[in-house]
């Protein structure tokens, strides 16, 4: 049975990393830019980008791909989190973490602070990055007050 303390730790913990996982994804979908009179998201930018043969390098086409599956690996924190991997969970949202302060960094670094898109992501990463740090500091591989005879993974 686990304190009232390590309860509210377990909810602080999941509850930061989801939400920063949510807003990754949500801010990437908000818009970012103004083009011809439409808002764009960074969804849109990307695929726009490489219909326009920007994506040329390596470097650009690991970005983009990377930005794609940002909901993909939203889903696996959720997944994650629920089954109470605390290392899967930490290693999948700090990933997504440093591609929202990412993607977010680039797009206020362009857009400027007039769309809120770059803001949540940037926000959102920087949470889900903070708290991974904080659960892979930890060191435990399962989350505070779960079953003990469950696998640790």
């Amino acid at each position: 049975m686990t304190s009232r303390h390590g309860r509210r730790g377990l909810i602080v913990l999941r509850g930061s990393l989801l939400a920063g996982s949510l807003l990754v994804v949500g801010g990437a979908a908000l818009p970012w830019f103004t083009v011809g009179g439409r808002t764009r998201s960074a969804f849109a930018i990307a695929r726009s980008a490489q219909l326009l043969n920007l994506v040329d390098t390596p470097i650009r086409r690991a970005a983009v791909v990377v930005l794609f599956c940002t909901p993909m690996l939203a889903s696996a924190v959720l997944i994650a989190v629920s089954m109470g991997t605390r290392r899967v969970a930490a290693s999948l949202g700090g990933t997504l973490g440093v591609v929202g302060l990412g993607t977010g960094a680039l797009g206020l670094s362009v857009s400027g602070t007039d769309r809120f898109g770059p803001m949540i992501t940037s926000v959102g990463g920087a949470l889900a990055t903070v708290t991974a740090i904080w659960l892979v500091w930890r060191g435990t591989s399962r989350w505070p007050g779960t079953h003990k005879g469950a696998s640790s993974t």
